[in-house]
């Protein structure tokens, strides 16, 4: 099948190459495809005025009219902030529906979370730069009980799909996996939303951390627990913040900066059933 790719406005070839059923065909213009490679849809590639685009097409047509707007269109004009945060509010309406805690904003999380993203532009994996969201908030001496992360990426993005549409479909596609489900609907206490866009194209990273360890017990008057607040792999300090409830049968003793070594002192000082919170304040 001959298809001939040109703009809108002034008739115009286009140039570069269509990618369909696992092959690549060169396009000056037009190009000959043959239809078993079209079955299931193509991508259209190239680059005009200087400004490379990608669109995607679910069913061949002979002639393709792409508009000089949408060619020229890049992810510049995007409020990326924006989009951040519509995408926050989406994960805790979701939810919200599920019957769960809001997970909190942090913006240290979303920091890192950017810088996610703009790896993700040369290797689209959690693994990007060598480094999954563990290694990433180690390294900068983040602790936290468990972690979750979920990646997004819109490409060959229309000028007609703006900053609530975008999060939207991220969201969206986030529900239909089973896997980033659960990082939405996990008991995560903090997250952050980082977005990172270049041409027509737009990278979303969720980072997601439990921040808190709870003990909950019946315990005996006379009793002393000796809680360790990190793990032996953690090497540096966490804020930490402790409380017990009910705390007429607690007395604790805690460093305000907790490593490896240290230690969570709790006084039982009359019987009860109750819990002991830990909490770490660095995220």
């Amino acid at each position: 099948m001959r298809i001939c790719f040109r703009v809108r406005e002034n008739g115009n070839p286009l140039r570069g190459y269509v990618l369909s059923g696992g092959r690549k065909f060169y396009v000056d213009g037009c190009a000959d495809i043959p239809e078993k490679f079209l079955k299931s849809g193509f991508v259209f590639v190239g680059e005009y005025l200087g400004h490379e685009f990608e669109y995607r097409f679910d069913e061949p047509f002979s002639e393709v009219l792409i508009s000089e707007g949408e060619l020229l269109y890049d992810t510049s004009s995007l409020d990326l902030k924006l989009i951040e945060q519509l995408v926050f509010s989406g994960i805790n309406r979701f939810r919200e529906e599920k019957g769960l805690e809001s997970i909190r904003w942090s913006e240290r999380l979303a920091k890192i979370a950017r810088e996610k993203s703009a790896l993700l532009e040369k290797e689209f994996s959690h693994n990007a730069g060598g480094k999954n969201a563990y290694r990433l908030l180690r390294e900068r001496g983040i602790y936290f009980v468990a972690v979750g992360e979920n990646i997004y990426r819109i490409a060959g993005l229309k000028s007609s799909v703006g900053e609530e549409a975008i999060a939207e479909r991220c969201v969206e596609g986030w529900k239909r996996s089973r896997g980033h489900r659960k990082v939405m609907l996990s008991e995560f206490t903090h997250c952050g939303v980082g977005v990172y866009a270049r041409q027509k194209d737009v990278y979303i990273t969720l980072i997601a951390t439990l921040n808190r360890v709870v003990v909950e017990s019946k315990f005996t008057k006379g009793q002393t627990l000796l809680l360790q607040p990190v793990d032996e792999e953690f090497d540096g300090k966490a804020r930490i913040a402790v409380r017990a409830h009910p705390d007429r049968c607690f007395s604790l003793t805690y460093p305000e900066y907790a490593g490896r070594e240290d230690f969570v002192e709790v006084r039982v000082l009359e019987s009860c059933r109750g819990r002991v919170v830990i909490e770490y304040l660095d995220v």
